[in-house]
């Protein structure tokens, strides 16, 4: 810049302790703000190298889960695809006698309604 383009800004004292203050805390907040990420990312490689050691022994597992089965002799099921037995619900039956006592104490209210 040449000495025609300067601009001057004049800050009063307190002014220009209270903008280095806030330009600091903007500093100590960038600061921890990098420190949180990069513990971010080393725990996720962590992360990523337990689940890869994770599945390769669960890949171990399935392997020797099927080297045993293979040992096992093999069974011929008869009907591997039978239907389930049908459930019929039960009838109740009522006491014949339970329906008339009904009918008359229902023949009664009636009688006493009118």
């Amino acid at each position: 810049m040449t000495e025609g383009n300067l601009i001057h800004v004049k800050f009063e004292h307190s002014e220009m302790l209270e903008a280095k203050k806030d330009i600091l805390h903007s500093e100590i907040f960038l600061l921890k703000t990098i420190q949180k990420m990069k513990a971010y990312q080393t725990l996720r490689k962590k992360e990523l190298r337990t689940k890869s050691g994770f599945l390769r022994k669960l890949r171990e597992i399935k392997t020797i889960i099927n080297k045993i089965q293979k040992t096992f002799p093999q069974t011929q099921a008869k009907n591997p695809k039978q239907a389930p037995a049908k459930i019929q619900p039960k009838k109740v039956e009522y006491d014949p006698g339970i329906e008339n006592e009904l009918r008359n104490i229902q023949k009664k209210l009636n009688a006493l309604q009118q």
